[in-house]
C-alpha cells in the first residue's frame, strides 16, 4: 500500500530524491521539513547569503539569476514544482554565489544541511539523484554558455524556446504549446538580447509559421525541426 502521508502537504511525493522512502521514513522527514512562502517578485535568497539549508520547490516557480560586468540580469535556471536548489552548498560551509527571485506565488520545503546529510547516509540512493541533477544542470549551463556566444538572436530565442517546451510544454496535436514563465524583458536577459530583438524576432518566427504567438505569455510552436535546425 502507497504512503499518501506527504500528498497535499509536502514535497515528499512529488521529489525524485525522496520517492524511495517508505511510509515511516517519509513520516519522519515531514518532521524535519520547514516551510516558507514567497509572493511573486519576492527574492528567496541573494549571493553571499549563508547556504546551509536545501530549497524544495512545492508549488510556484523561481529563477536564479546572477549580474553581468554591465549590471544586467542574467538568467541562469528556471525552477518549477519538485526542482530544488543548494544542494552543493550541503557539502560546505559556504554561501550562495547566486540570486534567486519568485516569479510566481511559491511555497518551499527547507532541509537543513545536518538533516539531509543524515537522510543521505540511510538513504545512498538519494546522492545518485542528486548527482543525476547536478549532471543535468552542467550541461544546461555549458549549453547556455554557448547559446549566449551565439551571435544569431533568431538561433538565442530558438534556444530558449526549445528549453521551455521540454521544461514546461503540452503536446497538443501536432502543437507544442508553452506558457512564458517570463516577461519580454525576462527573455531579454536570458538570451542576452534587448526586449526590441525579442519582440521582432519572435514576430518573424511567426510571420514564417514557426511559432504562434497567443497573448503576451503563450505560444504555439508550429515547427520544431525549424527551431532545432537553427542550433
Amino acid at each position: 500500500m502507497s504512503c499518501t502521508c506527504g500528498v497535499g502537504q509536502s514535497c515528499t511525493y512529488k521529489v525524485p530524491i525522496f520517492q524511495a522512502f517508505n511510509c515511516e521514513e517519509t513520516k519522519a522527514l515531514l518532521k524535519v521539513i520547514k516551510r516558507k512562502t514567497y509572493q511573486k517578485g519576492e527574492m528567496v535568497f541573494r549571493e553571499g547569503e549563508p547556504a546551509d539549508t536545501l530549497w524544495i520547490v512545492n508549488e510556484g516557480k523561481l529563477k536564479i539569476f546572477n549580474y553581468t560586468k554591465d549590471g544586467k540580469e542574467q538568467i541562469l535556471h528556471l525552477l518549477g514544482e519538485g526542482d530544488f536548489w543548494g544542494e552543493l552548498q550541503l557539502f560546505q560551509d559556504t554561501t550562495f554565489n547566486c540570486y534567486a527571485k519568485a516569479i510566481e506565488d511559491c511555497r518551499f520545503c527547507l532541509i537543513t544541511k545536518q538533516h539531509f546529510q543524515q537522510l543521505m547516509l540511510k538513504k545512498p540512493e538519494m546522492s545518485l539523484k542528486v548527482l543525476e541533477v547536478l549532471s543535468q544542470r552542467l550541461i544546461h549551463l555549458e549549453q547556455l554558455t554557448l547559446m549566449l556566444s551565439n551571435q544569431d538572436p533568431e538561433s538565442k530565442l530558438a534556444y530558449l524556446l526549445l528549453e521551455l517546451a521540454k521544461k514546461e510544454g503540452v503536446q497538443v496535436g501536432s502543437k507544442m504549446v508553452i506558457r512564458l514563465p517570463f516577461t519580454r524583458e525576462e527573455v531579454a536577459n536570458y538570451t542576452g538580447l534587448t526586449r526590441e530583438t525579442v519582440s521582432r524576432k519572435l514576430h518573424q518566427l511567426s510571420e514564417k509559421g514557426i511559432i504562434n504567438i497567443i497573448g503576451h505569455r503563450k505560444i504555439e510552436i508550429l515547427d520544431v525541426a525549424y527551431l532545432k535546425d537553427l542550433l
